[in-house]
């Protein structure tokens, strides 16, 4: 049902007037979306080096409640609840990312909805998007109402630490060059279901995903990095700079960068 609502979503704006008699006409103007009432205040923050004022914090085990009013000119015809994690700001965590995806059908030109939006228990720490979407009959759509949300586990909030050895910092590769990784991750409890990221920045600040690494099974509150990666030829020239991102199993993260010259 789910599947089939979702569909019907993203095609009635080409298909929902065929249904209609010849003689409806519809009205201008979008639907619009109001808020009359939401249980977290919007805070402002920065998130992936923006600042967004649309910011809800949140811990794991609580419910996000909003009081919706949609109107519209034409008849509604359904609204769509989405939520889903924007951790590499477009998981591994704790044990499950949190996402919704909620289509609900509608009529009249006005409704007020109440929305309790539970965040599980055991959901990565992080930030997600929410976004609420409204349509009519005539697939005219709403200006979406778009929210930032962080999600915090109270029961572990520290990040894990990156400590590394090499490479060293301002060394000099040239491409094909193999670069070696030494060092330790650790953490106050165990590391054991998360992983780290390997990347790199090149001169013309363009990022590449060098490298995904999860912690092996029976990984305690240590992990002994001890990896390489080879200059590919597709590299800019110039200073950039490596970055070690360490998750532990809340999803908590560091980050660990290493400026290097690439001759």
């Amino acid at each position: 049902m789910k599947h089939h609502r979702l569909l019907l979503f993203m095609v009635l704006a080409l298909f929902s007037c065929k249904d209609k008699k010849k003689e409806d006409t519809p009205k201008s103007g979008k639907p619009v979306i109001t808020i009359i009432d939401q249980s977290t205040p919007a805070v402002s923050e920065y998130l992936c080096d923006a600042l967004f004022g649309n910011v809800l914090k949140v811990a794991t085990g609580d419910t996000l409640r909003f009081t919706f009013y949609f109107q519209a000119s034409n008849p509604l015809s359904q609204y769509k609840i989405d939520v889903h994690n924007n951790f590499d700001c477009h998981s591994h965590g704790k044990s499950v990312d949190w996402s919704v995806l909620k289509i609900e059908d509608l009529s009249g030109t006005e409704v007020t909805v109440e929305e309790a939006l539970i965040i599980p228990e055991n959901a990565s720490a992080g930030n997600y998007h929410l976004m609420i979407r409204l349509l009519d009959i005539y697939g005219y759509e709403a200006e979406v109402k778009e929210f930032n949300v962080i999600v915090h586990n109270p029961e572990d909030e520290e990040a894990p630490q990156v400590t590394l050895t090499a490479p060293v910092e301002h060394s000099t590769y040239q491409h094909w060059d193999v670069v070696h990784f030494h060092g330790t991750i650790t953490d106050n409890l165990s590391l054991e279901s998360s992983r780290f990221e390997l990347k790199f920045t090149d001169s013309n600040d363009h990022t590449y995903h060098l490298y995904e690494i999860f912690y092996p099974q029976g990984t305690t509150t240590s992990y002994t990095i001890d990896t390489a990666y080879t200059v590919g030829p597709f590299i800019a020239p110039g200073e950039g700079y490596f970055t070690i991102k360490a998750y532990d199993k809340a999803n908590n993260f560091s980050l660990k960068t290493v400026p290097v010259i690439i001759e």
